[in-house]
């Protein structure tokens, strides 16, 4: 979707705020606030979107800038929110959910529940269009105390958080050794047993991607992703796995602001260790992390004692376009997680997946599949 001028309608007015639609005027405004909010963690991590913010929206599916604003002149900037149109499995059904992110709030404004209760009010405004989707849902650091207990907690006119699940991404280094040839690029005529192929598989999970034949055969790398970046397993003509390496670099950026006592003294001495182990090093403050997405991975039963393989294989891909990290999410519960963890150095981080729901009418039941969600979305 690309930006537009918001239309007087789609405009949502409560507490003195004024909650619009972003258009391309406002670019900079955005990418100031993802550069100046960063997440607070052992490791502070900002997620840019450089040099356009607009680069990387709809990447799967419509999505939604929102900037907060003071409503009187001059319009002070409180913060922003986005909103995307995913195209999904539910309950092991092609479903459409909404998905929340991207929240950021400037430090003047924030613990004031009142604009969080107003910026969620103004998302089914601003989202009618759209139409009604099938669910909500968002994603949360595990370790995002401050955010659990306030989304969490059932507070009276928000939304109701309810858990979903737990994903695990897994962040391997690269591999700089040579590819093997054990998996072959997609072509046009792959298509639609890729897109079969695929959906079978991710119809055990809640939220995985639901691929599209039109959306694979029109992918020309404008957002970092092509056909010829999808990569298969086959036994001649039978597919048996898939993964893509999606390259994001271009339009959205993983930097890291500093780290906290004592990485930020032992830094040095850990990534002279880390060298020799094949381990990530950990980069200067202020640098980006040139990682790619081990994105869309799904194995059938025949291939699961591959995994391993097919991983090396696509993180040898991953650095012959020069990146030094290879990240994969995963269920918490997919048994791959620890066949992988056991085989690859890596480093790893919890999710928590939940649902937004903003009345129990409009609750979507879902049934006992595992969460799994393309990471590369969220």
């Amino acid at each position: 979707m690309k930006p537009v001028t918001p239309a007087p309608q789609m405009v949502y007015r409560a507490g003195g705020l004024l909650f619009r639609p972003a258009g391309s005027a406002d670019d900079a405004a955005l990418r100031r606030c993802l550069r100046d909010n960063d997440m607070d963690a052992w490791i502070n991590l900002a997620f840019e979107r450089e040099p356009s913010f607009f680069d990387g929206e709809s990447l799967m599916g419509a999505s939604l800038a929102v900037i907060a604003e003071a409503e009187k002149l001059p319009h002070d900037f409180v913060g922003m929110y986005t909103c995307a149109q995913l195209p999904v499995h539910l309950n092991g059904q092609a479903a459409v959910a909404g998905y929340l992110g991207g929240l950021r709030v400037n430090p003047s404004y924030r613990r004031r529940i009142r604009i969080l209760r107003d910026g969620f009010a103004s998302i089914p405004v601003l989202t009618r269009p759209w139409g009604q989707p099938n669910a909500w849902f968002t994603s949360i650091g595990q370790e995002n105390n401050q955010a659990r207990r306030v989304l969490e907690a059932g507070l009276k006119h928000l939304p109701r958080y309810l858990f979903a699940g737990e994903m695990e991404t897994l962040v391997f280094p690269t591999r700089r050794d040579p590819p093997t040839g054990l998996l072959q690029s997609a072509t046009q005529e792959d298509v639609p047993a890729l897109s079969e192929f695929f959906n079978q598989q991710a119809q055990a999970f809640q939220f995985s991607p639901s691929l599209d034949e039109a959306w694979l055969r029109s992918l020309d790398g404008t957002h970092g992703l092509c056909l010829a970046d999808f990569w298969l397993l086959k036994d001649g003509d039978a597919l048996h796995g898939c993964l893509a390496i999606w390259d994001q670099r271009r339009f959205k950026q993983t930097v890291v602001r500093s780290y906290r006592f004592p990485l930020n003294k032992l830094r040095v001495a850990y990534n002279l260790l880390a060298g020799t182990l094949g381990k990530i090093k950990l980069p200067a403050p202020n640098q980006k992390i040139e990682q790619v997405f081990l994105s869309f991975v799904a194995l059938n039963e025949s291939a699961q004692q591959r995994a391993v393989e097919v991983v090396k294989e696509g993180l040898r891909l991953a650095a012959k376009k020069g990146a030094l990290v290879g990240t994969l999410g995963l269920s918490a519960q997919h048994p791959l997680i620890a066949q992988l963890k056991t085989a690859l150095p890596h480093e790893s981080y919890r999710t928590r997946i939940e649902t937004v729901n903003w009345s129990d009418a409009d609750r979507l039941a879902l049934d006992d599949r595992p969460v799994q969600p393309e990471v590369a979305l969220l």
